[in-house]
């Protein structure tokens, strides 16, 4: 049995020689996230990084989703059956037919001007389809969990993307997801965490590049602070 306590403190990235030394020692500082283990009657403290950053690191070789015919870029499956995530949808008509979507969450950048003009014509294409049409302006982290909130207050299957389906969905995909499993009394433990991470990766979301991990230190503390884990 595992049994998880996680401290709200920031994450920081650390070589496995300086991870293995606090392991081994018991000492952190507040540049790690530490978790209280009980394996097999042994109890111990270490930094989450020691987990789920290298399987992360590992899991960013792999290849994207499959491409499905007529459905977005990164097409998944976030709750099966209600939620689902991917890029702009291009071909919104296939997308209604072929997984009954009802309702679509809309992230974009104001400041991209690309972005507003296809937003524009998404709007158009949307109204003609008579769905419900949610639109987000990423502006700060305040978005993100409104986003999630969102798809989740309805039971109508729900289509959630940004542009390429890989950062701001990525993000909101995580906190949809653990926000679900809250609502409905599941277990987040470790496993649960990781997983969540590693479709983040797989998905396309890039921890090497400063900006973005950033993005995810900070929702994940947040998460902490909402006892989301």
């Amino acid at each position: 049995m595992i049994i998880i306590r996680f401290y709200c403190l920031s994450l920081e990235y650390n070589s496995v020689m300086e991870r293995e030394q606090k392991i081994n020692s018991g000492v952190y500082d507040n540049n790690f996230l530490p978790l209280d283990f009980n394996i097999h009657n042994r109890n111990r403290h270490r930094p989450l990084e020691a987990d789920f950053f290298d399987r992360v690191v590992a899991l960013t070789k792999k290849d994207k989703p499959k491409k499905i015919s007529g459905l977005p870029e990164n097409f998944d499956e976030i709750i099966p059956n209600f939620i689902y995530r991917g890029s702009w949808p291009s071909n919104l008509n296939e997308l209604i037919k072929k997984k009954e979507i009802s309702r679509i969450v809309t992230m974009y950048s104001s400041d991209d001007e690309s972005e507003v003009k296809d937003l524009v014509k998404l709007k158009k294409q949307i109204k003609k389809n008579h769905i419900e049409h949610h639109i987000f302006d990423m502006k700060d982290n305040k978005a993100y969990w409104q986003a999630a909130e969102k798809a989740l207050d309805t039971d109508k299957k729900t289509y959630i993307h940004c542009r390429g389906g890989s950062i701001r969905t990525g993000i909101v995909s995580l906190l949809t997801e653990l926000l679900y499993r809250k609502q409905n009394n599941q277990t987040i433990d470790e496993d649960t965490v990781i997983k969540l991470i590693n479709d983040m990766a797989s998905h396309g979301y890039n921890y090497n590049k400063d900006e973005y991990l950033t993005l995810f230190k900070e929702i994940l503390k947040e998460s902490c602070d909402r006892n989301l884990l």
